[in-house]
């Protein structure tokens, strides 16, 4: 995930501003999206833009509840929040998975190094 994060925000960043902004910097992306989405009616698009984000927005919540449950520091705690909005599913299996082991990687047990 880390590898392509920049590109994540980026687009991300680009998507939502397009939508929720009338800023001029986003016309491009206005444009492309009425090139390539022009033959959808406006409303359907809306409403599938507006669940994606309250979708993203709910795993957000949810890797911000796991995080801290997990006793990461502030840091930590926004940055798997923001890897989930960005990422969703994709950024919440990792932090799931690890909420989810009995050991941590390089916790040393009995001589083994997990």
């Amino acid at each position: 995930f880390d590898v392509v994060a920049l590109p994540l925000v980026f687009l991300a960043t680009s998507l939502l501003g397009a939508h929720f902004t009338t800023w001029q910097i986003f016309d491009w992306v206005r444009v492309v999206a009425r090139y390539l989405f022009g033959r959808y009616d406006g409303a359907a698009m809306e409403l599938c833009v507006n669940f994606m984000f309250a979708a993203h927005a709910a795993e957000a919540a949810y890797g911000f509840a796991l995080a801290r449950s997990l006793g990461l520091d502030a840091r930590s705690v926004m940055g798997w929040t923001l890897r989930t909005f960005l990422a969703g599913v994709g950024a919440l299996g990792r932090l799931t998975r690890l909420a989810n082991t009995t050991t941590l990687p390089g916790y040393e047990k009995c001589g083994v190094k997990y």
